[in-house]
């Protein structure tokens, strides 16, 4: 028993210090994109240079995710899937807490719609030039410069963007707190622009959410 003890020690050291990355790219022509980030620490969206879905994904431990892409004309699906299966129920959380770590870079055509799907996971968006709408319990959404239709909704976290001036503004977060311009708001009345070109909604229970307005 000792002895498989150490073996699994073992295994654990080697896979921990290691990492793999999975590349799968293709021409979509469907507008809406649905990733599921179950397992994933963070997520990274940045614009493609062409009508292509690429999909790269840093795995922490080589050999314990797949990409799982379903694409037809009017929805693309990505998920990952969890390959690895460990027979002893004594390190089986142990093991899978540390197996479920993994990175993905999105490269997204421009003007799609992108959903995510997730509990806990950052995502951190590099001037996506299309509508991202966002559904976790918990983590940090950094969307530095909006192009773009957004919705996020998340139980707790920290939600920060740059808005262009011409941007509905929708927030609400019951328990955390709001900054527009860094200055704390305790509820927000933005006036409502009837030909606005973008608009910007959080709902939240305790996520602080910090604006820019450009």
């Amino acid at each position: 028993m000792k002895i498989k003890i150490v073996s699994v020690l073992l295994f654990l050291s080697t896979i921990v210090t290691s990492q793999e990355k999975l590349t799968q790219k293709t021409i979509i022509t469907s507008n809406i994109i649905e990733l599921e980030a179950l397992g994933l620490d963070t997520v990274t969206i940045e614009n493609s240079k062409d009508e292509s879905l690429e999909v790269i994904l840093v795995d922490k431990n080589p050999n314990s995710h797949t990409i799982l892409m379903d694409d037809n004309e009017s929805l693309t699906k990505v998920k990952f899937k969890l390959d690895f299966n460990f027979k002893n129920d004594v390190f089986r959380k142990y093991i899978t807490e540390r197996l479920e770590r993994a990175e993905v870079l999105l490269k997204v055509p421009k003007n799609k719609t992108l959903v995510i799907y997730g509990e806990t996971v950052g995502i951190n968006s590099k001037g996506y030039k299309g509508n991202i709408d966002i559904f976790i319990d918990r983590g940090n959404v950094n969307l530095n410069e909006v192009k773009g239709n957004v919705q996020v909704k998340l139980f707790i976290g920290n939600v920060s963007a740059s808005l262009n001036n011409n941007t509905n503004i929708d927030i609400e977060s019951k328990k955390g707190a709001i900054y527009i311009n860094d200055k704390k708001v305790d509820s927000l009345e933005y006036p409502k622009k009837e030909k606005a070109l973008y608009t910007f909604q959080v709902n939240s229970i305790k996520a602080n959410v910090r604006v820019k307005v450009l």
